[in-house]
C-alpha cells in the first residue's frame, strides 16, 4: 500500500503536458462621456445667443429666454464659449439682467452676468478632463 502513492507520484511527474496559461488581454479603457450644458436666463423677452460645440461648430440663434442646450462628448479637452445679447425687453422692465452659464457634468464651469440693457454677456474657457 505504501507503494501506491509513490507510483502515483511518479506517474504524475512523468507526464509531459504543457499547460498554457491564458491571461486576459489588457482591458480597453472605457471612454467617459461628459455632458456640457449652456444656460441663458434673464428678463429680456428675446436674446441673440452664440455658442460652440464640437458637433455643429459655432451656432447663432435668436430665441426667447430662458434658453438651454446640451451636448455629450468623450473628448479630453474642449474650448467652450457662450454669449448672449438681450435684444427685446418688455416696456415695464427697469432693471434688466442677463446671465450665461456653462456647466460640465452638472458642475458650474464658467458664468457671467449683466444688469445693462443690450449688453453682450460672455463666458468661455478651455476645459480639460
Amino acid at each position: 500500500m505504501k507503494l501506491l502513492p509513490l507510483l502515483l507520484l511518479l506517474f504524475v511527474a512523468g507526464c509531459d503536458q504543457n499547460i498554457d496559461v491564458i491571461l486576459p488581454a489588457d482591458p480597453t479603457p472605457i471612454a467617459t462621456v461628459n455632458v456640457f450644458e449652456y444656460r441663458v436666463t434673464g428678463n429680456a423677452q428675446q436674446a441673440r445667443i452664440r455658442y460652440s460645440n464640437p458637433i455643429d461648430g459655432t451656432n447663432q440663434i435668436t430665441t426667447a429666454l430662458p434658453f438651454f442646450t446640451s451636448f455629450k462628448t468623450d473628448r479630453d479637452s474642449l474650448f467652450l464659449s457662450l454669449d448672449a445679447t438681450p435684444i427685446n425687453f418688455s416696456f415695464n422692465v427697469t432693471q434688466p439682467f442677463t446671465s450665461v452659464q456653462i456647466f460640465v457634468n452638472g458642475v458650474l464651469f464658467q458664468q457671467s452676468s449683466s444688469t445693462e440693457f443690450n449688453e453682450t454677456v460672455s463666458a468661455s474657457g478651455s476645459w480639460r478632463r
